[in-house]
């Protein structure tokens, strides 16, 4: 299992020129997802038809789900549109979606199944698996809390794996926070700032390093889930894939 964005890697790879889909060892065919049966009093396909609309690791995407059961996911990369379509059902209460991508020239690369949450009226990118076979868990990074203070169930450090990096936060009782970033290079550095609890979520506020950038961080049972980050020009990272309803 693989904690990262790899439909949008998988896609971008393709517009690098390929004719040929990879195959799983011993050249066998590539493994093919079916997709499955509608479960009984599960959301209907007509309800969830429409154009959603998101970020993926800064990358705008746009994916169409029409009534006759075919899909369209489109990124906004800077190489250049990137195109996959196929066809996509409702099981249960996600939406599960076969694609081909494809290049300018029309050439398809091999196919990739998607798994979507559905979550009101927005679609919760979590899973995908690969030509190959390869499945993917797609989400915030978990950061896992170590060290109690009594009384203060926030207080202590939490840690985890930011985008390839050992990353881990203290937060402290005088409202301040540390990090510590290590990185695969073996040099760390980290930054300093201050916090405070909106709801379930932390926001904390950088102090040094990139002045005034934010990270928005939701309380979970036993660790933090890192939700998105702001920098102070306004621009975002969001480790949430949300694709969120525009029209019908």
């Amino acid at each position: 299992m693989r904690n990262n964005f790899p439909l949008l890697f998988l896609l971008l790879g393709f517009m690098s020129g390929c004719s040929k889909a990879p195959t799983t060892p011993g050249n066998a065919s590539p493994q093919h997802v079916p997709l499955p049966t509608l479960i009984t009093n599960a959301v209907s396909t007509s309800t969830m038809a429409g154009e959603y609309i998101g970020l993926m690791d800064r990358t705008p995407m746009r994916f169409k789900l029409k009534v006759d059961r075919t899909a369209m996911l489109m990124a906004e990369a800077e190489k250049g549109g990137i195109k996959a379509t196929g066809e996509w059902t409702v099981d249960g209460t996600n939406v599960v979606a076969n694609l081909f991508p494809s290049n300018a020239e029309g050439l398809k690369g091999p196919e990739m199944t998607v798994w979507l949450h559905i979550d009101g009226e927005d679609l919760v990118l979590f899973k995908q698996q690969s030509a190959e076979g390869q499945t993917y868990q797609i989400g915030p990074p978990f950061l896992t809390k170590s060290g109690e203070v009594e009384g203060q169930p926030l207080l202590g450090i939490y840690s985890g794996r930011v985008k390839g990096n050992q990353f881990s936060i203290e937060i402290k009782a005088d409202a301040k926070f540390e990090t510590q970033i290590t990185r695969p290079n073996g040099s760390k550095g980290g930054f300093t700032g201050i916090w405070k609890q909106e709801g379930v979520m932390i926001v904390s506020e950088s102090q040094s390093g990139k002045l005034g950038s934010k990270a928005y961080l939701k309380i979970v049972e036993k660790g933090l889930l890192l939700i998105k980050t702001a920098d102070s020009d306004g621009s975002e990272e969001r480790y949430e894939p949300r694709l969120k309803k525009v029209r019908n």
